[in-house]
């Protein structure tokens, strides 16, 4: 009976060891990414989800459509905080948009801040980016937050 008692806790001891390991490797690969935050807002007091879009450089015409790509997006349901984990050794830049039909989609008449190139992301391993503010305007014209 002793024996086997020694063997339950001698193999807890080692699925134990196993699940540390896994939270290390886990936390060295987080440590490979570039965390981007901060809030949007909307001028618009409509009761519409605002869209934050992370999208990647991909192409070297800035200006292009084609030299961007979509890499993750956030949802809320109003004005609040958005969170992203982008991979490091590239360029970002931010999109949003107040989905005021609610189709996950941005129209043409839905209010927006659209890329600008101005303000690119290059993200290095684990550099945390200031908290960045974006303000919807209610007409749908670029105005950057702050």
């Amino acid at each position: 009976m002793t024996r086997r008692i020694a063997i339950i806790l001698l193999a807890g001891a080692l699925l134990k060891a196993c699940m540390f390991q896994d939270v290390k490797e886990q936390q060295a690969i987080i440590a490979t990414y570039c965390p981007l935050d901060g809030e949007v807002t909307a001028e618009r007091t409509d009761p519409a989800p605002l869209i934050v879009v992370l999208v990647r450089q991909v192409g070297t015409d800035l200006r292009r459509r084609e030299s961007w790509q979509i890499a993750d997006h956030f949802v809320l349901e109003g004005p609040g905080r958005w969170h992203f984990r982008a991979a490091a050794g590239a360029t970002y830049g931010l999109v949003a948009f107040q989905d005021i039909n609610r189709d996950l989609k941005h129209q043409p008449d839905e209010p927006y801040i659209p890329l600008e190139v101005e303000r690119r992301i290059t993200c290095r391993a684990g550099e945390p980016h200031a908290t960045m503010a974006l303000r919807i305007p209610a007409t749908g014209r670029p105005r950057p937050a702050g």
